[in-house]
């Protein structure tokens, strides 16, 4: 097992997982942050759990919770155990120290195992569920489970504000609490704050002492710090048909208001329930934000095209003198539906120069807008002024023909509308996902999937999905037009059974990269049109029809039932589209041939 090898303590952004597995409120009450299982959502083992093993004693850890923002500090005084020796409160943890419906030995035995750090909590934790109700929500997107925040100069400051702490002291060991002021009084929640308490305001979840002879803190107004903030510019009302938009301008001072805005990246690990936005180019951000800085001093930092924000809230405007006002405890966080990279840039540009504060940056806000209706907008402006990574952009006409006939959505440009009805990216999405998370699969974890920058998959979603589409979702797919959805998955993922038992699945071979994939979904509709005469559709039976076309064929595809046809370097990695379809067709030949082939050959000798 690898552990980080550093020995500075710093502070630290750490993802904490509620859910099946763990639960915040257990984490909260027996003192300890973890991560990992990953099994079901198709990870390689230990992909969440080693990065427990990136802490060490001392780090403070600023504790995050996916969709509602951080929710309290804690600082490590463990070294990374796994749950199956772990030691929380100088006891060996057990099953039943954990609540009922969470499961947190799940795995155990296995590589994708939990791994977890005891903690003292300098702060309470908050336990809301409400979107971005927690503090600094949105100022650091990042997918990881831990990683340094010494790069986040503005995020940390935010958070020290928030939770009324110092990290430098802390680090610098003058600031302390010991654990035996943290033990848990029998039956109380020492670690939550009522969500009644937040009305969408910033909490300082901080105490501002130490708990002594186990007394609960008044949970009052030292706790809360209210942040009405209200923004009232100039604006003109712009209409298109029932649309609303306001176009106006912002200081980057009113941007950076924590919760002003959201950004709803596309995840990966559960990418068909939320989000569509595509991954955050830091490169790109950085690059406007010394553009901006420079800009400064001469005073011609010039960004006039215009961020599209978005909220399904309304926001008043005033006819007489033609202005809006922004009540942000009412109407934030607004979604930022395109301008993400200038939004980042802004940021970073912040940091490094205050004076970018005043800088002005012109924004449309759309109002009323519904989350399905935020994401089709997104997708047009995407897809009619410049082009969005294709994987993201099938996740979305995948939901978009889910939403069909359901939610409202407006007015598609034609091409997307034609695509969205035909509903191939929905479909072909169905088959990729099968076949990336079966355990028995071959494929499994090999796909690398839209805004993924983790896993290093062999082919990405969208070279598969086109394949699909193009080759299995047609007419002349027996299987296709005859079975139900559920069953043509599982034929799919034995056809690729056969051919992984024939010719070895061993790295490195490009069989699971783009050539593999292009053959054999171009041989297998007739391959399927002569299992339709079969018994059934087994790996077995699939396996015997295959090894009389792999012994049988010539030519240019002689050879390509082997393993060393497919070796990284070998004949297959030569090969175009045009070498592909000769080999897919003397394949086709040789599965129609109506005698004994092999037969055949030895009375001809």
């Amino acid at each position: 097992m690898r552990y980080t090898t550093r020995t500075i303590s710093t502070v630290m952004h750490a993802n904490c997982g509620h859910g099946n597995n763990r639960k915040l409120e257990d984490c909260a009450r027996l003192n300890f942050i973890s991560a990992g299982q990953g099994d079901g959502r198709g990870k390689k083992p230990d992909t969440f759990g080693r990065q427990i093993r990136n802490l060490i004693i001392g780090d403070i850890l600023a504790v995050y919770r996916t969709t509602v923002g951080y929710v309290g500090i804690a600082q490590v005084i463990s070294k990374p155990m796994d749950i199956n020796n772990a030691v929380l409160g100088e006891k060996k943890v057990s099953p039943e120290i954990f609540s009922p419906d969470s499961d947190m030995f799940d795995n155990h035995g296995n590589d994708y195992k939990e791994w977890l750090v005891e903690v003292k909590w300098l702060t309470n934790v908050y336990l809301g569920t409400t979107k971005a109700s927690g503090a600094c929500y949105g100022l650091f997107p990042t997918q990881a489970v831990v990683c340094s925040l010494d790069n986040q100069p503005y995020l940390k400051q935010e958070l020290e504000k928030a939770f009324n702490l110092n990290f430098d002291a802390i680090l610098n060991n003058k600031f302390s609490v010991t654990k035996e002021e943290f033990k848990i009084p029998e039956g109380k929640e020492i670690y939550s704050l009522r969500s009644s308490e937040r009305e969408r305001e910033l909490v300082k979840l901080a105490k501002d002492q130490p708990l002594k002879n186990n007394e609960l803190p008044t949970l009052n107004n030292q706790f809360i710090n209210k942040m009405t903030k209200k923004i009232t510019r100039p604006a003109s009302l712009v209409k298109h048909g029932d649309l609303i938009l306001y176009a106006t301008s912002l200081k980057v001072a009113d941007l950076i208001i924590p919760n002003f805005y959201s950004i709803e990246r596309l995840d990966p690990e559960n990418a068909n329930e939320k989000g569509y936005q595509r991954l955050l180019n830091k490169g790109r951000a950085k690059k406007l934000a010394d553009y901006i800085v420079a800009g400064q001093e001469t005073r011609d930092a010039f960004l006039p095209t215009s961020i599209f924000m978005a909220t399904n809230k309304n926001i008043s405007f005033n006819p007489s003198n033609n202005t809006i006002e922004i009540d942000t405890n009412e109407v934030c966080p607004f979604n930022i539906v395109d301008g993400q990279h200038r939004v980042e840039g802004l940021k970073m540009a912040v940091e490094k120069d205050s004076r970018v504060l005043e800088f002005e940056v012109p924004v449309n806000i759309a109002i009323n807008l519904s989350e399905i209706e935020q994401m089709c907008h997104f997708l047009i402006v995407n897809t009619t002024q410049k082009s969005v990574e294709e994987g993201v952009a099938q996740r979305i006409r995948a939901r978009l023909t889910k939403a069909m006939g359901i939610d409202d959505t407006p007015n598609l440009p034609k091409w997307i509308f034609t695509s969205v009805q035909k509903g191939e990216d929905e479909k072909a999405l169905q088959y990729v996902d099968f076949l990336n998370s079966e355990k028995d699969s071959p494929w499994r974890n090999r796909i690398r999937m839209a805004n993924d920058e983790i896993n290093d998959g062999s082919i990405n979603q969208k070279s598969f999905v086109k394949a699909i589409k193009k080759y299995i979702l047609v007419a002349n797919n027996p299987v296709f037009n005859t079975e139900p959805e559920e069953r043509q998955h599982k034929i799919f993922l034995n056809y690729w059974k056969a051919i992984a038992n024939m010719i070895g699945d061993d790295e490195p071979s490009v069989l699971f990269k783009y050539n593999g994939v292009e053959l054999f979904c171009k041989f297998c509709v007739p391959f399927y049109n002569k299992m339709v005469n079969m018994p059934d559709y087994k790996v077995s039976t699939m396996e015997a029809l295959l090894q009389q076309v792999f012994e049988n064929t010539d030519g240019d595809a002689a050879g390509v039932g082997h393993a060393d046809f497919w070796v990284k370097g070998g004949t297959a990695s030569g090969l175009n589209t045009g070498a592909l379809s000769k080999i897919n067709n003397e394949m086709v030949k040789v599965l129609h041939k109506p005698i004994d082939i092999q037969k055949q050959k030895e009375m001809d000798l």
